[in-house]
């Protein structure tokens, strides 16, 4: 039996006498369970901007991730180059890449195990030189 919604005020209930709590998909005017999905941006600096080809990408994940994770999914959509650039010969994020988490540092954090909320921006920089 197909589900025929109708609204009553801000919610949706259907053709069977129930009602459930649904946000509105703007996009597809579709009604959606109460999950949102994250929206986290990632920063690219130097070569990793050449590598990707921008400046930052908006990663919008299902559900709650942690920073290696994110880093794997990033691995996966940008390929040989970027995991070479990132990652050294054991699989490791190289030491001298600088990962921070809305500005912080992921070693005051958890690391890479870090979960990432709605609105989290991270910045990968490269190695940082001076004299």
């Amino acid at each position: 039996m197909a589900t025929t919604w109708k609204k009553k005020s801000t919610k949706w209930s259907t053709n069977r006498n129930s009602t459930k709590d649904l946000s509105l998909n703007k996009s597809t005017q579709r009604p959606t369970t109460g999950r949102r999905q994250l929206k986290i941006t990632v920063k690219f600096f130097t070569t990793l901007r050449e590598i990707t080809g921008k400046k930052e990408d908006e990663i919008q994940p299902s559900r709650v991730i942690t920073l290696k994770e994110l880093l794997t999914q990033l691995s996966k959509k940008y390929g040989k180059q970027f995991v070479d650039y990132l990652y050294d010969e054991k699989g490791k994020v190289r030491t001298h890449i600088q990962i921070l988490i809305n500005g912080r540092g992921i070693n005051a954090l958890q690391g890479l195990e870090t979960k990432l909320k709605e609105g989290d921006v991270i910045a990968i920089f490269p190695p940082v030189g001076g004299g």
